[in-house]
């Protein structure tokens, strides 16, 4: 009997070693995860504090240009995309109306997406339209969708137009296969220049939403070149587009009015 009590109090200070070890463990992974949160909460705080509110020049090449702007107060970036096209206005407002311009493959026109529709197809009174888009992004952060209301408005005058499409989140009600973008405006001007061409700029103004961090955009120059220098070209020499017709459009040109 003397015997088993040695035992009895090894057993107890190993015990009383392990508890131990494991509080360590647990105090210094709380100072590591409280240092990162901390440490995140300041460089988001200074990313939402900076910027200039300029458009500052990111690409010129190939005779597109792209622009950013971080404005002090707001965690996003914007972008502008700035290039000529020789289309008549039908031919790239068309693939904007066309339900089934972007449903087979929306991921060519926007990067992890993998489902496009229409809510409310174009009313040619009105120029608007309702479209859904869904997209998938890397672990560990949810899928987004996106439900936007695009509008066309033509000054008379100088021929120019205004596409804007708006976040309008309501419209559905909640999914919960998805994070849902509740900010989101972006705009394509065109303007008729002398040489016989438009001018198109692209603004894109959103954000992802969630726990996705904004300053991720910031790389995203890259992206708006490709859409407007390779992606809208390739889609708009499609044989349905470079035939079309839209009455209800002023073309800056009479020999554009089919290309």
């Amino acid at each position: 009997m003397n015997a088993a009590v040695p035992v009895i109090e090894i057993a107890s200070g190993q015990k009383r070693g392990l508890t131990n070890l494991v509080w360590r463990i647990l105090k210094k992974t709380w100072w590591i995860t409280a240092s990162i949160v901390l440490t995140y909460v300041v460089l988001l705080n200074l990313w939402v504090a900076s910027g200039s509110s300029q458009w500052k020049l990111e690409i010129d090449r190939e005779g597109t240009q792209v622009y950013s702007m971080k404005v002090p107060g707001d965690s996003t970036v914007k972008f502008k995309g700035v290039t000529q096209y020789d289309y008549s206005y039908s031919q790239m407002l068309s693939a904007f109306i066309d339900a089934e311009s972007f449903t087979k493959d929306c991921g060519k026109l926007a990067a992890g997406c993998v489902e496009y529709r229409f809510i409310q197809p174009f009313d040619p009174v009105r120029k608007t339209n309702t479209q859904y888009w869904r997209t998938e992004l890397f672990p560990p952060f949810l899928n987004r969708e996106v439900i936007v209301r695009g509008s066309i408005v033509q000054d008379p005058v100088t021929k120019g137009i205004l596409l804007e499409n708006t976040a309008v989140p309501s419209l559905l009600p909640p999914n919960d296969c998805c994070v849902r973008i509740t900010q989101l405006h972006n705009t394509w001007k065109y303007t008729p220049l002398a040489n016989g061409k438009v001018e198109v700029e692209y603004i894109q103004n959103f954000a992802g939403g969630g726990f996705l961090p904004d300053f991720l955009m910031s790389f995203a120059g890259e992206g708006v070149f490709q859409l407007m220098h390779a992606d809208i070209p390739k889609l708009l020499d499609n044989d349905k587009y470079r035939s079309a017709k839209l009455d209800f459009i002023l073309e800056y040109r009479t020999d554009k009015s089919a290309s």
